[in-house]
C-alpha cells in the first residue's frame, strides 16, 4: 500500500548556509560528519527523568505563584480592573499556545536534522524562527494602532484602555522571545538552563509584582507592564549569553523559506486542534448555563492534570523525534515509552476511581461536590493527552500534518451539532462523557497512525534524506 509521508522539504542541496558550509545530497553537509553520539543517552531513563523534572518543577512553581497572585489581585483590584488584566493575560496565553507553539514545533521538525552534521543550518533555522516572532508582533501592532479605541471598547467596554492593548502585545512578544531561548536549550538537550530560565522569569516577575502590591501600586497597566518587560529583558540577557549562537549566526533566506513551508501546515493544524480540544467548555456555558459551566470547570482542574504532565514531557521528547526518526531508532524507544505511559494511565484511572471522593471532599466546597462524577467522566481526556503529548502528537505533526488537519477539521464540523444537543439535555456530565469518547477515539487513531508511520520507517531503514522528504513513499 502507499503511505503518504507529508514531510516538509529539507533545505535544497548546495545552498549556502552563510558561513561557508553547504548542504549536500539528502540534506546532509558535504563533509562526512560522524553519526550522532546521542544514541546511548537516548536510552537513559535517568537522564530523561531529570530533564522532565527540570521542565516540570519550575512550571508547577510558576503555576502555583500565578494562582496565589491572582488571589491577591482579587483583594486589591475591583472586578472591572481584574477582568481587564485577566482578559489580557488570557489573550497572551492563547496566542502563545497557537502561534508560538506552531513556530517552535516547526523548528523542532527541522533543526534537529542538522544539529550534529550541520550545526550552522540548525542555528539559522532557530534564528529565523526567532525573527518571525517580533515581525509578527509588528504586523499585529498595525491594526491596534488603527483601531485601538474600537478594540478597547469591544474588549473592555471603554475606549480609555487602549494602552492595555499595546502592553498585551508586548507581553506576548516577551513570552515568545523567552520560548525561543528555551527552544535552543531544548534542541541542545540542555534542560537545566531551560528550567532556570523559567525560574528566573517567574522569580523576577512575581517578585516585582509583589513589591508593587506592597507599595500599593496595582493599576492594570502597571501589572501588564511587568508581564511585558520582565520576559523581554530576560530573553535579551539569555540571547546575549547562553543562547548567543542564535544571535551570531548569519540570517538565511533559504532557512526562512523552508521554515515557512513547514509553518504553513503546522499553524492551521495547531489552530484546529486547539479548537477541538477546548470547544467543550464553551458549549457547556452556552447551552447548559453558567452553573453547569462552573461544575465543568472545577472538574477540568482535576481531570486535566495528566495532560499537564504529558505537556511537560513533550518539552523534553518532542525535539528528539526527528533525530531518532532519521537514525531509525525511534520505533523501540516510542514503543517502550508508550507501554509505560499507557500503564500509568490505566493505574491512574483506577486509583482515581477509588480515592477521588476522599480527595474532593477535602478540597471542594459542598456546592461543587457534583463535580465528582464529571471528573471521572472527563478524566480519560486528560489521560489520553498524557499518552499522546510526549511522543505521538509531535511525531504525527512532524510527519503527517495534513492527516491531522483534515481529521480534526472534520471532527469539529461533525461534533458541533452533537455538542449542542448533549449540552442542552445532558449538562456538564453529558458533555464530559461525549468529550471523553471523542478523545479516546482520537487518541486511538493517533496511536494507529503513529505505529503505521514507524512500521514504514523500520521496514526500509536505508531511505535517504532526499527520499524521505520527497513526498510519497511506498511500503509493501
Amino acid at each position: 500500500m502507499t503511505l503518504e509521508m507529508e514531510i516538509i522539504p529539507a533545505l535544497p542541496s548546495g545552498q549556502p548556509t552563510g558561513v561557508g558550509n553547504s548542504i549536500g545530497p539528502a540534506g546532509r553537509t558535504c563533509s562526512s560528519s560522524p553519526v550522532s553520539t546521542d544514541k546511548a543517552t537516548d536510552k537513559s531513563l535517568g537522564r530523561d527523568l531529570r530533564d522532565v523534572l527540570w521542565v516540570a518543577i519550575p512550571k508547577l512553581l510558576g503555576g502555583a505563584l500565578q494562582v496565589a497572585f491572582n488571589i491577591l489581585l482579587l483583594r486589591y483590584l475591583g472586578p472591572k480592573s481584574f477582568g481587564a488584566v485577566a482578559v489580557c493575560l488570557a489573550t497572551v496565553m492563547l496566542c502563545d499556545s497557537v502561534f508560538g507553539s506552531a513556530i517552535d514545533m516547526s523548528i523542532f521538525r527541522l533543526a534537529p536534522l542538522y544539529r550534529l552534521n550541520d550545526p550552522i543550518t540548525a542555528l539559522q533555522i532557530q534564528k529565523m524562527g526567532l525573527l518571525i516572532k517580533p515581525a509578527g508582533a509588528l504586523l499585529a501592532a498595525v491594526p491596534i494602532a488603527l483601531f485601538a479605541p474600537q478594540l478597547s471598547l469591544a474588549l473592555f467596554q471603554t475606549r480609555e484602555n487602549s494602552s492595555l492593548l499595546y502592553l498585551t502585545l508586548a507581553a506576548l512578544l516577551g513570552t515568545l522571545l523567552i520560548r525561543s531561548a528555551q527552544v535552543h536549550f531544548q534542541i541542545e538537550r540542555e534542560f537545566r538552563p531551560y528550567g532556570l530560565t523559567d525560574l528566573a522569569n517567574n522569580g523576577f516577575c512575581f517578585g516585582l509584582l509583589g513589591a508593587l502590591l506592597a507599595a500599593r501600586i496595582y493599576a492594570a497597566g502597571t501589572i501588564l507592564a511587568v508581564y511585558a518587560f520582565v520576559p523581554i529583558l530576560l530573553s535579551a540577557a539569555i540571547l546575549a549569553t547562553r543562547a548567543r549562537p542564535i544571535v551570531l549566526v548569519p540570517a538565511s533566506s533559504v532557512a526562512l523559506v523552508v521554515l515557512s513551508r513547514t509553518l504553513k501546515w503546522f499553524l492551521p493544524t495547531v489552530i484546529v486542534g486547539s479548537v477541538l480540544s477546548r470547544m467543550d467548555l464553551f458549549f457547556v456555558s452556552g447551552f447548559s448555563g453558567v452553573n453547569e459551566a462552573g461544575i465543568y470547570s472545577a472538574a477540568q482542574i482535576f481531570a486535566l492534570l495528566p495532560a499537564l504532565l504529558g505537556l511537560y514531557m513533550s518539552a523534553v521528547f518532542s525535539p528528539r523525534v526527528m533525530h531518532l526518526w532519521r537514525e531509525g531508532t525511534l520505533k523501540p524507544i516510542y514503543f517502550r515509552y508508550q507501554i509505560g505511559l499507557a500503564t500509568v494511565a490505566v493505574l491512574g484511572y483506577l486509583l482515581s476511581a477509588v480515592f477521588l471522593n476522599q480527595v474532593t471532599a477535602f478540597l471542594l466546597p459542598e456546592s461543587f461536590r457534583r463535580s465528582n462524577e464529571v471528573i471521572l467522566a472527563l478524566l480519560p481526556v486528560g489521560l489520553c493527552a498524557f499518552l499522546s503529548f510526549p511522543w505521538t502528537i509531535p511525531l504525527l505533526l512532524y510527519l503527517r500534518p495534513k492527516v491531522m488537519l483534515v481529521m480534526d477539521s472534520l471532527a469539529v464540523l461533525a461534533l458541533t451539532p452533537a455538542f449542542v444537543v448533549v449540552a442542552r439535555h445532558g449538562g456538564a456530565f453529558g458533555v464530559a462523557k461525549l468529550t471523553s469518547v471523542v478523545m479516546i477515539v482520537r487518541a486511538s487513531v493517533h496511536q494507529w497512525l503513529a505505529w503505521q508511520t514507524l512500521n514504514f520507517r523500520s521496514t526500509d531503514p536505508t531511505v535517504t534524506e532526499q527520499e524521505l522528504v520527497g513526498g510519497s513513499l511506498k511500503t509493501i
